[in-house]
């Protein structure tokens, strides 16, 4: 029998909604752990998801039969009625409409794996805003700053 193979990785970042503080220390793991196994259960593999208070940081690999945006139109969608379901109080949490996705290279996957895993030491020197600047400028990718942050 024929079989597809892949090595799909991608860097996904997306924020709650309006960049608000609304992923709480106390159930930040669980939340995380939750969105890796929608991936999971998707068909993919969720290497790491980390982040802050206000966006998350997802190192995946996409199954071949499903594209990105499926895979996170899941994500987000499923991560945000957990987060009502289990968490008291997070009426309005929500993520940001937008993600961004970027591909990774095998050769640089540890490197991509150890930034995501420094999440809280990174944002103590830069904001989010410049973090995803300074991506979209090293990859290349044309921006209109009024529309970035809706």
């Amino acid at each position: 029998m024929p079989h597809s193979h892949s090595d799909i990785l991608v860097h996904v970042i997306f924020s709650t909604k309006e960049r608000r503080a609304a992923i709480a220390d106390a159930f930040k793991e669980r939340l995380f752990a939750y969105m890796s196994a929608i991936v999971k259960e998707r068909g993919g593999v969720a290497h790491l998801v980390n982040g802050t208070n206000d966006h998350v940081h997802m190192l995946i690999s996409v199954p071949t039969s499903m594209s990105t945006a499926d895979m996170m139109r899941f994500v987000k969608g499923s991560s945000s009625r957990w987060v009502h379901r289990e968490i008291p109080g997070t009426r309005g949490f929500g993520w940001q409409t937008a993600y961004s996705v970027f591909s990774v290279s095998r050769s640089v996957f540890k490197q991509v794996h150890r930034y995501i895993s420094r999440q809280e030491e990174h944002h103590r020197k830069a904001s989010f805003k410049e973090e995803m600047i300074a991506f979209l400028r090293k990859h290349e990718i044309e921006y209109d700053d009024k529309y970035l942050w809706l």
